[in-house]
């Protein structure tokens, strides 16, 4: 996240300073870049952010470049608080403990999930592509737990119909490929990630009006 990519060394200075008697440790969640892009762009564009014609396009050139430079946080992040200190976790449900990260995060710490909290799918169920062109800003000020902003999401995900597009195609997958390879150096394991399903940048455009 952004954060991650903003890590510095007085970042680490002041959690040091609060919190001497703690060894510093620093977990990384790993997401399959396209992913990661079509989700960043879905959220941004719940905010009405990036809710116009051909928003996808214009984001991703944009963006792209940010995740080309991620092994270099990594080696940021380690040369902070030590190889040893940096855990690797993949964002993908098929590993992560029952599917979800806010659980997957409790069990790496070895504790049960606090009383309360809930995992995002239940908390902040995402909003499918599918549902993007009906947003309105009539929609968009509802609470993420608003039973109804998790209602209308349902109910978007079973009666609309979605107009496929191009979008970015996978003609971009030798632009990331080294980024890719050197990710999974550290993190043996992420290359999977890609082996089911080609990896693409594809995203529905509309024409919204």
């Amino acid at each position: 996240g952004k954060s991650f990519s903003n890590l510095k060394q007085e970042h680490l200075s002041t959690i040091r300073q609060l919190f001497p008697e703690y060894n510093i440790k620093i977990v990384v969640y790993l997401r399959r870049i396209d992913d990661h892009f079509k989700s960043v762009f879905a959220q941004l564009t719940t905010n009405n952010k990036y809710f116009k014609k051909n928003s996808y396009m214009d984001f991703f050139q944009g963006h792209k470049n940010a995740y080309k430079i991620l092994t270099k946080n990594i080696e940021i992040a380690i040369e902070l608080v030590g190889r040893e200190n940096v855990l690797f976790r993949l964002y993908d449900k098929n590993s992560l403990k029952d599917g979800d990260i806010i659980t997957d995060f409790f069990d790496l710490l070895g504790r049960d999930m606090p009383a309360g909290v809930r995992p995002p799918s239940m908390s902040n169920p995402s909003m499918p592509p599918q549902a993007l062109p009906f947003l309105s800003k009539a929609l968009l000020p509802l609470a993420f737990d608003d039973p109804l902003r998790k209602e209308i999401i349902e109910l978007l995900q079973k009666v609309y119909a979605f107009p496929q597009g191009s979008g970015v195609g996978d003609d971009r997958l030798a632009e990331f490929e080294e980024e890719i390879d050197r990710i999974d150096a550290y993190v043996p394991g992420y290359k999977n990630l890609f082996a089911e399903r080609r990896l693409s940048f594809s995203f529905p455009e509309v024409d919204v009006k």
